[in-house]
Protein backbone atom coordinates (compact mmCIF):
# COMPACT_ATOMS: atom_id res chain seq x y z
CA UNK A 1 0.00 0.00 0.00
CA UNK A 2 2.80 2.46 1.07
CA UNK A 3 4.71 1.87 -2.52
CA UNK A 4 1.28 3.00 -4.24
CA UNK A 5 0.77 5.55 -2.17
CA UNK A 6 -2.60 4.53 -0.93
CA UNK A 7 -1.74 5.86 2.81
CA UNK A 8 -5.42 6.19 3.13
CA UNK A 9 -6.10 2.42 3.24
CA UNK A 10 -2.69 2.33 5.42
CA UNK A 11 -4.57 4.46 8.23
CA UNK A 12 -8.10 1.94 7.85
CA UNK A 13 -5.71 -0.86 8.70
CA UNK A 14 -3.84 0.87 11.50
CA UNK A 15 -7.47 1.75 13.16
CA UNK A 16 -8.56 -1.82 12.04
CA UNK A 17 -5.70 -3.00 14.51
CA UNK A 18 -7.99 -3.08 17.59
CA UNK A 19 -10.73 -4.88 15.74
CA UNK A 20 -8.91 -7.77 14.36
CA UNK A 21 -4.84 -8.24 15.27
CA UNK A 22 -4.49 -11.01 13.14
CA UNK A 23 -5.52 -9.43 9.92
CA UNK A 24 -3.57 -6.19 10.87
CA UNK A 25 -0.61 -7.25 12.59
CA UNK A 26 0.91 -3.88 12.89
CA UNK A 27 2.58 -5.10 16.64
CA UNK A 28 4.48 -8.08 15.33
CA UNK A 29 5.51 -5.99 11.85
CA UNK A 30 9.02 -4.93 12.68
CA UNK A 31 9.74 -8.42 14.17
CA UNK A 32 8.30 -9.95 10.93
CA UNK A 33 10.91 -7.92 8.87
CA UNK A 34 13.53 -8.60 11.29
CA UNK A 35 13.17 -12.36 11.18
CA UNK A 36 13.05 -12.66 7.53
CA UNK A 37 16.53 -10.30 7.08
CA UNK A 38 18.21 -12.57 8.92
CA UNK A 39 21.85 -12.18 9.23
CA UNK A 40 22.44 -10.81 5.16
CA UNK A 41 20.98 -7.46 4.00
CA UNK A 42 18.72 -7.93 1.04
CA UNK A 43 18.06 -4.67 -0.80
CA UNK A 44 14.66 -5.42 -1.32
CA UNK A 45 13.67 -5.90 2.33
CA UNK A 46 15.31 -3.11 2.99
CA UNK A 47 13.05 -1.14 0.58
CA UNK A 48 10.20 -2.75 2.64
CA UNK A 49 11.52 -1.38 5.96
CA UNK A 50 11.97 2.28 4.36
CA UNK A 51 8.09 1.72 2.84
CA UNK A 52 7.13 1.02 6.19
CA UNK A 53 8.80 3.59 7.73
CA UNK A 54 6.42 5.93 5.73
CA UNK A 55 3.65 4.15 5.89
CA UNK A 56 3.64 4.33 9.67
CA UNK A 57 4.14 8.05 9.40
CA UNK A 58 1.99 8.61 6.56
CA UNK A 59 -0.87 6.80 8.56
CA UNK A 60 -0.63 8.30 11.72
CA UNK A 61 -0.67 11.70 9.85
CA UNK A 62 3.28 12.81 10.30
CA UNK A 63 4.34 12.00 7.14
CA UNK A 64 6.72 16.01 7.38
CA UNK A 65 8.30 14.48 10.30
CA UNK A 66 9.65 11.30 9.01
CA UNK A 67 12.93 12.82 7.88
CA UNK A 68 13.19 15.51 10.53
CA UNK A 69 13.02 12.76 13.65
CA UNK A 70 15.35 10.14 14.20
CA UNK A 71 12.87 8.02 15.87
CA UNK A 72 12.21 4.90 14.77
CA UNK A 73 8.78 3.73 13.50
CA UNK A 74 8.49 0.76 15.43
CA UNK A 75 9.09 2.65 18.21
CA UNK A 76 5.92 4.28 17.66
CA UNK A 77 4.06 1.40 16.72
CA UNK A 78 4.80 -0.38 20.07
CA UNK A 79 3.19 3.31 21.60
CA UNK A 80 0.38 3.14 19.39
CA UNK A 81 -0.39 -0.50 19.74
CA UNK A 82 -0.20 -0.31 23.10
CA UNK A 83 -3.07 1.95 23.86
CA UNK A 84 -6.48 0.44 24.37
CA UNK A 85 -7.90 2.31 20.82
CA UNK A 86 -7.25 4.25 17.90
CA UNK A 87 -7.65 7.65 19.00
CA UNK A 88 -5.27 7.31 22.06
CA UNK A 89 -2.90 5.16 20.40
CA UNK A 90 -2.78 8.10 17.80
CA UNK A 91 -2.92 10.89 20.33
CA UNK A 92 0.03 9.37 22.22
CA UNK A 93 2.29 8.41 18.77
CA UNK A 94 2.16 11.75 17.78
CA UNK A 95 2.93 13.50 21.44
CA UNK A 96 5.77 11.31 21.33
CA UNK A 97 6.71 12.82 17.58
CA UNK A 98 5.89 16.58 19.12
CA UNK A 99 7.94 16.38 22.13
CA UNK A 100 11.36 15.16 20.07
CA UNK A 101 10.51 18.03 18.07
CA UNK A 102 10.09 20.71 20.10
CA UNK A 103 13.71 19.01 21.79
CA UNK A 104 15.43 19.82 18.13
CA UNK A 105 13.76 23.17 17.72
CA UNK A 106 15.07 23.82 21.28
CA UNK A 107 18.77 23.05 20.11
CA UNK A 108 18.24 24.65 16.83
CA UNK A 109 18.16 22.15 14.93
CA UNK A 110 15.52 23.24 12.16
CA UNK A 111 17.11 22.68 9.04
CA UNK A 112 14.90 19.45 8.07
CA UNK A 113 11.56 20.93 9.32
CA UNK A 114 9.37 22.40 6.58
CA UNK A 115 6.61 24.69 7.80
CA UNK A 116 3.92 23.94 4.97
CA UNK A 117 4.40 20.09 6.09
CA UNK A 118 3.49 20.89 9.52
CA UNK A 119 0.48 22.65 8.31
CA UNK A 120 -0.70 20.10 7.02
CA UNK A 121 0.24 17.60 9.37
CA UNK A 122 -2.09 19.22 12.23
CA UNK A 123 0.93 20.98 13.99
CA UNK A 124 0.75 24.55 12.80
CA UNK A 125 1.18 25.68 16.24
CA UNK A 126 4.79 24.74 16.43
CA UNK A 127 5.37 26.88 13.12
CA UNK A 128 6.30 30.10 15.41
CA UNK A 129 8.92 27.86 17.18
CA UNK A 130 10.11 27.21 14.00
CA UNK A 131 10.58 30.38 12.49
CA UNK A 132 11.75 31.80 15.61
CA UNK A 133 14.40 29.09 15.72
CA UNK A 134 15.55 30.08 12.15
CA UNK A 135 15.79 33.77 12.72
CA UNK A 136 18.28 32.62 16.01
CA UNK A 137 20.26 30.80 14.35
CA UNK A 138 20.56 33.63 11.41
CA UNK A 139 21.53 35.82 13.98
CA UNK A 140 24.07 34.24 15.29
CA UNK A 141 25.89 33.72 11.71
CA UNK A 142 26.32 37.56 11.54
CA UNK A 143 29.54 38.10 9.39
CA UNK A 144 32.23 39.58 11.78
CA UNK A 145 34.96 41.82 10.24
CA UNK A 146 37.63 41.48 13.28
CA UNK A 147 39.63 39.67 11.04
CA UNK A 148 41.44 39.48 7.54
CA UNK A 149 38.55 36.90 6.43
CA UNK A 150 34.69 37.25 6.82
CA UNK A 151 34.19 33.60 7.62
CA UNK A 152 30.78 32.16 6.17
CA UNK A 153 30.18 28.46 7.11
CA UNK A 154 27.98 29.80 9.94
CA UNK A 155 25.72 31.32 7.06
CA UNK A 156 25.85 28.46 5.10
CA UNK A 157 24.56 26.36 8.41
CA UNK A 158 21.55 28.79 8.54
CA UNK A 159 18.59 28.41 6.00
CA UNK A 160 18.00 32.25 5.80
CA UNK A 161 21.76 32.38 5.57
CA UNK A 162 22.10 30.29 2.33
CA UNK A 163 18.96 32.49 0.95
CA UNK A 164 21.44 35.80 1.46
CA UNK A 165 24.23 34.02 0.10
CA UNK A 166 22.32 33.06 -2.75
CA UNK A 167 20.71 36.14 -3.48
CA UNK A 168 24.33 37.90 -3.62
CA UNK A 169 25.96 35.03 -5.63
CA UNK A 170 28.45 34.68 -3.40
CA UNK A 171 29.76 30.54 -3.67
CA UNK A 172 32.73 30.76 -1.54
CA UNK A 173 33.34 30.07 2.21
CA UNK A 174 35.31 32.95 3.37
CA UNK A 175 35.92 36.17 1.56
CA UNK A 176 38.52 38.90 2.50
CA UNK A 177 37.28 41.97 4.48
CA UNK A 178 38.97 43.90 1.79
CA UNK A 179 36.54 42.20 -0.98
CA UNK A 180 34.03 44.39 -2.48
CA UNK A 181 31.24 42.31 -1.94
CA UNK A 182 31.76 42.70 1.82
CA UNK A 183 29.82 45.36 2.53
CA UNK A 184 27.04 44.59 0.68
CA UNK A 185 26.81 41.23 2.54
CA UNK A 186 26.55 43.15 5.60
CA UNK A 187 23.85 46.05 4.37
CA UNK A 188 22.03 42.90 3.14
CA UNK A 189 21.95 40.80 6.25
CA UNK A 190 21.45 43.70 8.29
CA UNK A 191 18.07 44.26 6.45
CA UNK A 192 16.96 41.11 5.89
CA UNK A 193 17.63 40.68 9.42
CA UNK A 194 14.85 43.34 10.45
CA UNK A 195 12.49 42.01 7.98
CA UNK A 196 12.69 38.53 9.86
CA UNK A 197 12.25 40.01 13.06
CA UNK A 198 9.35 42.02 12.27
CA UNK A 199 7.48 39.31 10.29
CA UNK A 200 8.33 37.64 13.26
CA UNK A 201 5.41 39.02 15.65
CA UNK A 202 2.94 38.84 12.83
CA UNK A 203 -0.05 36.37 14.36
CA UNK A 204 -0.99 33.56 12.25
CA UNK A 205 -3.80 33.50 10.02
CA UNK A 206 -6.05 30.27 12.08
CA UNK A 207 -8.56 30.39 9.69
CA UNK A 208 -6.41 28.47 7.19
CA UNK A 209 -4.54 26.13 10.10
CA UNK A 210 -8.47 24.23 10.74
CA UNK A 211 -9.26 24.16 6.82
CA UNK A 212 -10.91 20.82 6.20
CA UNK A 213 -8.72 18.64 3.68
CA UNK A 214 -9.76 15.38 2.22
CA UNK A 215 -7.48 12.37 3.46
CA UNK A 216 -4.87 12.15 0.72
CA UNK A 217 -4.49 16.62 2.28
CA UNK A 218 -6.22 18.40 -0.59
CA UNK A 219 -8.32 21.23 1.05
CA UNK A 220 -12.01 21.18 0.64
CA UNK A 221 -14.10 23.84 -0.45
CA UNK A 222 -17.88 23.01 0.28
CA UNK A 223 -19.52 26.05 -1.69
CA UNK A 224 -18.29 24.71 -4.73
CA UNK A 225 -18.23 21.31 -4.46
CA UNK A 226 -19.56 18.54 -2.81
CA UNK A 227 -17.34 16.34 -0.18
CA UNK A 228 -17.82 13.01 -1.82
CA UNK A 229 -17.28 14.27 -5.08
CA UNK A 230 -13.89 16.09 -4.14
CA UNK A 231 -12.53 12.78 -1.79
CA UNK A 232 -13.60 10.51 -4.73
CA UNK A 233 -11.65 12.67 -7.27
CA UNK A 234 -8.29 12.30 -5.14
CA UNK A 235 -7.99 8.96 -4.01
CA UNK A 236 -6.06 6.71 -5.79
CA UNK A 237 -6.85 4.85 -8.93
CA UNK A 238 -8.32 1.32 -8.64
CA UNK A 239 -10.10 2.32 -5.18
CA UNK A 240 -14.14 2.79 -5.97
CA UNK A 241 -15.24 2.96 -1.84
CA UNK A 242 -17.84 5.08 -1.55
CA UNK A 243 -17.04 8.50 0.06
CA UNK A 244 -20.48 10.64 -0.36
CA UNK A 245 -20.92 10.39 3.57
CA UNK A 246 -18.86 13.43 6.00
CA UNK A 247 -18.29 10.78 8.82
CA UNK A 248 -14.80 9.59 7.81
CA UNK A 249 -13.68 13.55 7.02
CA UNK A 250 -14.87 14.64 10.15
CA UNK A 251 -13.38 12.12 11.81
CA UNK A 252 -9.92 13.05 10.46
CA UNK A 253 -10.06 16.78 11.03
CA UNK A 254 -11.42 16.26 14.66
CA UNK A 255 -8.45 13.88 15.31
CA UNK A 256 -5.70 16.30 13.46
CA UNK A 257 -6.36 19.35 15.02
CA UNK A 258 -6.56 18.79 18.54
CA UNK A 259 -3.50 19.88 19.36
CA UNK A 260 -3.94 23.30 17.94
CA UNK A 261 -7.59 23.73 18.81
CA UNK A 262 -6.71 23.66 22.62
CA UNK A 263 -3.28 25.04 22.31
CA UNK A 264 -4.34 28.61 23.65
CA UNK A 265 -6.20 29.34 26.92
CA UNK A 266 -5.55 27.11 29.72
CA UNK A 267 -8.03 28.86 31.92
CA UNK A 268 -10.46 26.77 29.78
CA UNK A 269 -9.93 24.19 32.21
CA UNK A 270 -11.34 23.71 35.57
CA UNK A 271 -9.45 24.92 38.16
CA UNK A 272 -6.80 26.60 36.13
CA UNK A 273 -6.88 30.63 37.22
CA UNK A 274 -4.54 33.52 36.15
CA UNK A 275 -2.16 32.43 39.35
CA UNK A 276 -1.84 28.69 38.06
CA UNK A 277 -1.96 29.60 34.48
CA UNK A 278 1.08 31.64 35.22
CA UNK A 279 2.41 28.73 37.10
CA UNK A 280 2.16 25.93 34.71
CA UNK A 281 3.32 27.74 31.75
CA UNK A 282 6.47 28.94 33.39
CA UNK A 283 6.80 24.92 34.27
CA UNK A 284 6.73 24.15 30.44
CA UNK A 285 3.01 22.97 30.72
CA UNK A 286 2.03 25.99 27.64
CA UNK A 287 -0.80 23.75 26.20
CA UNK A 288 -3.63 21.42 26.71
CA UNK A 289 -1.65 18.81 24.78
CA UNK A 290 1.52 19.03 27.29
CA UNK A 291 -1.15 18.49 30.59
CA UNK A 292 -3.22 15.80 28.66
CA UNK A 293 0.01 13.79 28.19
CA UNK A 294 1.95 14.38 31.19
CA UNK A 295 2.14 12.32 34.71
CA UNK A 296 0.21 13.01 37.70
CA UNK A 297 3.28 12.33 39.78
CA UNK A 298 5.50 14.49 37.48
CA UNK A 299 2.60 17.51 37.44
CA UNK A 300 2.45 17.55 41.00
CA UNK A 301 5.95 17.38 41.32
CA UNK A 302 7.11 19.84 39.06
CA UNK A 303 4.32 22.75 39.84
CA UNK A 304 4.07 24.24 43.47
CA UNK A 305 1.19 23.99 44.99
CA UNK A 306 -0.58 21.23 43.07
CA UNK A 307 -0.86 17.95 44.73
CA UNK A 308 -1.54 14.73 42.81
CA UNK A 309 -5.56 14.84 43.43
CA UNK A 310 -5.30 18.41 41.52
CA UNK A 311 -2.86 16.94 39.46
CA UNK A 312 -4.80 14.02 38.18
CA UNK A 313 -7.94 16.17 37.97
CA UNK A 314 -5.89 18.55 35.47
CA UNK A 315 -4.70 15.92 33.38
CA UNK A 316 -7.92 14.51 33.22
CA UNK A 317 -9.70 17.24 32.23
CA UNK A 318 -6.94 18.13 29.69
CA UNK A 319 -7.65 14.88 28.04
CA UNK A 320 -11.38 15.31 27.97
CA UNK A 321 -11.04 18.64 26.26
CA UNK A 322 -8.84 16.77 23.76
CA UNK A 323 -10.97 13.72 22.94
CA UNK A 324 -14.42 16.08 22.21
CA UNK A 325 -15.60 16.78 25.71
CA UNK A 326 -16.67 20.31 27.46
CA UNK A 327 -15.13 22.14 30.43
CA UNK A 328 -16.15 24.96 32.27
CA UNK A 329 -13.93 27.80 32.63
CA UNK A 330 -12.21 28.46 36.14
CA UNK A 331 -14.42 30.95 38.95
Amino acid sequence: MSRRGDFSSIRDSMKAYWKNKSENPWNRIYKALAKEMGDQENESLLERVMLVREAVFCGLDMISLSLALDVGANELLSIMTNEKEWKDGRREARSRCVSLLKKKIEEGKVDYIVESGLEKDGFTYLIPEVREARVAKFKEAKPTLDTKKVDLTPLRKSRYGRQLLRSLNIVETSLDTTDDRVEQLVETYEHQLLELELSDTAELDFDEQTQQITLNGVPVDSKEKGVGEEIRKTRPAGTDRDFSSQEELTDYVEESLKEVEYAGDLQALDGIGPAMESKLRECGYDSFVAIAHAQVEELSASVHGVGSARAKMLIEGARRLLDGGEEGGAS
